[in-house]
């Protein structure tokens, strides 16, 4: 093999498999449990609650820290945890349901407010 060559080679490939990791990943059998779920969120779902976090973080969200969210398969999302006040609670309620993917949202977050 000729020098550098094998560094022309590695670039290419370290690439394709950086790109072929996710099929990898997706590609995971399960079975259904009793109801006829997996257990495990669909393609796209697992993500919601991420874009959710990102976008209160993008709109300065002061309370996105003490909120938790949950999604499942239908993009059924749950919103849990404590936010300073009601306006808070509120803008994270606006941010849920203007994600793609979310087809409900169920409040439980409460008003704790600092200090």
């Amino acid at each position: 093999m000729k020098p550098g060559m094998r560094s022309a080679l590695a670039t290419p490939l370290l690439l394709a498999s950086a790109l072929l990791l996710p099929l990898g990943a997706s590609a995971q059998a399960t079975s259904p449990d009793s109801n006829g779920s997996t257990g495990q969120y669909q393609q796209g779902q697992a993500s919601i609650p991420a874009r959710i976090k990102a976008e209160m973080a993008a709109q300065n969200l002061a309370s996105a820290p003490g909120i938790d969210i949950e999604s499942d398969a239908t993009g059924s999302v749950v919103l849990s945890g404590t936010a300073a006040t009601q306006a808070d609670i509120n803008k994270a309620m606006s941010i849920a349901r203007g994600t793609t993917g979310v087809t409900s949202v169920r409040n439980e977050i409460k008003v704790r407010p600092r200090g």
